[in-house]
C-alpha cells in the first residue's frame, strides 16, 4: 500500500510539471489532490501502527501471565517489537515480574538482549539485575555473555567496582573475576573473623588500660632513676651510679615488656583477625618478652660498670629488633579494623540496592537516592584504593622489616579511614531520604543471607 501511494504521488507531480506550462488554474487543483493523497497515506500508516499495537495488546491480553501487571508495566511489554516480545514471553513468572518492575530504559536494554542472556540476567536477584541494567547497552551486551557463576560474582560487587568491570573487555573481566571468590558470611558472626564474648572483650580492654597506666608508672620511675644516675656520676659516687643505672635499665625493660603486653591484649581482643593470625602474633610477642626477661636477669646480676654496660647493650639491641615487629603487630590490628569497616560498607551498599529495587517496585521516585548511592559508592571505592596501596606497603614492611615503609603504610591506612568517615555524611543522608520514602532502615542491621566477594590470596 505504501509503495502505491509513492508512485501515485510521483505521477501527480509529473502531471503538474507539464500542466504548469498549459493551464495555471489546473496547478492548484492538482496540488490539492496531492495534499489529499498525502494525508490519506499518513492516516493509513497511523491506522496501520494502531492496528499493529492493537494486535500486540491482544496478544498480551490473551496471555493470562500478563494480566496481573498494571497499565504502566503492561505498556512496556506492549511497546516491544515482535522479535523482542518472543524473547521474553517464555520467561518464568518470577523473571517476568523482575522485568516488569524495571525502569523503562533499563527494561528496553534487557529486552534487546538475546534470549539466553535475558534468562541469565533475570535469574539474578532483582536488585542485582537492576544494577546490571543501569550500564550502557554495549556494556550490558558484553557483560551478559559471561558464564552464570561469573555473572553472579560480578553482580555482588558494589556499584563503582561493577562499573569499572563493565569498562573492561571480555578477557579482562574474566581474568579479574578469577582473582575473587564469592563466600557466604555467617549472620551470627557477621563480618568478624573470630567471635568473642562481650565479657572477654571488656576484660581485655580493662586490662589494656591497667597495662597502659603501668607503662606510665615505669616511665616516670625510669626518668627518676636517670636523674639519680646523672647526679651520682657528677658526684663521683660509682657505687650509687651502678645501682641507679641498673634500676634505670630494669624500668626500661619493664616499659618494653608493658608495650609488648599492651599489643598482646589488643590482639587478643580483636575480632577482625583470625584465630591463626592472633595465635601466631601472640606467640611471637611472648618470645620477645622472654628475651627481655632474660636481659633483666643479667641486669640484676651485674656488679661492675662493665657488666652493667653489657646488659644495657643487650636491652638496647633487643629493643631495636623488637620495635618494628611490635609496630607491625599493632598496625595489623588497626588495619583489620579498617578492613572490617569496608566489609560492612560493602554489605550496606548491597542493602541500598535492595531498597532502591523495593522502592522502584512501589513506583517511588528514587532518582535522588540513586544518585547519592552512586556518590557513596565512588567515595568508598576511592578509600579502598588507598587502603589497598597501604596493604601492599604493609606487606613490604613486614617482609623487609622496614620501619620507613611501615610509616608510609600507616599514612595510607589513616587516609583511607578518614575518607570513610567523610563518606558517612552521605550515608546518613541516604538513610534520611529512605526514611522519608516511608521505609525504616537500620544501618546496623544484617541481612539473613550475606554474600561477599573476597580476593583470593596467592
Amino acid at each position: 500500500m505504501k509503495f502505491n501511494y509513492i508512485i501515485l504521488t510521483i505521477f501527480l507531480l509529473s502531471i503538474i510539471s507539464v500542466s504548469a506550462q498549459i493551464n495555471p488554474s489546473a496547478i492548484a487543483a492538482h496540488q490539492n489532490a496531492v495534499q489529499d493523497m498525502q494525508k490519506a497515506q499518513l492516516d493509513s500508516m497511523q491506522n496501520l501502527q494502531k492496528d499493529q499495537l492493537k494486535v500486540m495488546r491482544n496478544v498480551l491480553d490473551d496471555n493470562p501471565r500478563f494480566n496481573k501487571f498494571n497499565s504502566e508495566q503492561a505498556e512496556k511489554f506492549n511497546k516491544l517489537s515482535e522479535e523482542n516480545y518472543d524473547r521474553i514471553v517464555g520467561l518464568q513468572e518470577e523473571q517476568l515480574d523482575k522485568m516488569a518492575n524495571l525502569h523503562e530504559d533499563m527494561f528496553n536494554r534487557v529486552a534487546s538482549l538475546q534470549q539466553t542472556q535475558i534468562e541469565k540476567l533475570t535469574s539474578l536477584n532483582k536488585d542485582q539485575m537492576r544494577k546490571m541494567a543501569m550500564i550502557q547497552q554495549d556494556q550490558l551486551d558484553k557483560i551478559s555473555l559471561l558464564q552464570k557463576d561469573q555473572l553472579n560474582k560480578l553482580s555482588s560487587f558494589d556499584r563503582e567496582r561493577f562499573k569499572q568491570f563493565s569498562e573492561m573487555n571480555q578477557e579482562q573481566i574474566n581474568a579479574e573475576l578469577n582473582k575473587y571468590k564469592l563466600v557466604k558470611i555467617n549472620k551470627e558472626s557477621a563480618f568478624k573473623k573470630r567471635v568473642l564474648t562481650s565479657e572477654k572483650i571488656i576484660e581485655r580492654k580493662n586490662s589494656y588500660q591497667l597495662k597502659a597506666k603501668q607503662y606510665d608508672d615505669f616511665k616516670l620511675r625510669y626518668l627518676d632513676e636517670k636523674k639519680a644516675f646523672n647526679l651520682a656520676v657528677q658526684e663521683g659516687d660509682e657505687e650509687a651510679a651502678i645501682e641507679h643505672a641498673k634500676a634505670r635499665l630494669l624500668y626500661a625493660a619493664d616499659m618494653i615488656i608493658a608495650s609488648l603486653e599492651k599489643v598482646q591484649l589488643q590482639l587478643d581482643a580483636s575480632e577482625d583477625l583470625s584465630e591463626e593470625e592472633v595465635s601466631d602474633a601472640l606467640a611471637d610477642i611472648a618470645e620477645k618478652i622472654s628475651v627481655i626477661e632474660e636481659a633483666k636477669i643479667a641486669i640484676e646480676a651485674a656488679t661492675t660498670k662493665e657488666e652493667v654496660k653489657t646488659a644495657a647493650s643487650t636491652i638496647d639491641s633487643s629493643w631495636k629488633r623488637i620495635q618494628t615487629k611490635l609496630q607491625l603487630h599493632a598496625e595489623n590490628v588497626v588495619r583489620s579494623q579498617v578492613g572490617e569497616i569496608f566489609s560492612r560498607t560493602d554489605h550496606l551498599q548491597q542493602r541500598f540496592e535492595m531498597v532502591l529495587s523495593l522502592l522502584e517496585d512501589q513506583s517511588v521516585d528514587i532518582e535522588n537516592i540513586d544518585l547519592m548511592v552512586g556518590s557513596f559508592s565512588e567515595s568508598v571505592d576511592s578509600a579502598r584504593v588507598l587502603f589497598k596501596e597501604g596493604d601492599e606497603l604493609f606487606k613490604q614492611a613486614k617482609e623487609q622489616g622496614d620501619k620507613d615503609i611501615l610509616v608510609q603504610s600507616k599514612e595510607k591506612t589513616r587516609a583511607a579511614h578518614e575518607m570513610l568517615k567523610e563518606a558517612h555524611s552521605t550515608l546518613m543522608e541516604i538513610v534520611k531520604l529512605v526514611g522519608l520514602s516511608g521505609l525504616e532502615f537500620d544501618i546496623d542491621e544484617v541481612s539473613e543471607e550475606i554474600f561477599q566477594v573476597v580476593e583470593l590470596e596467592y
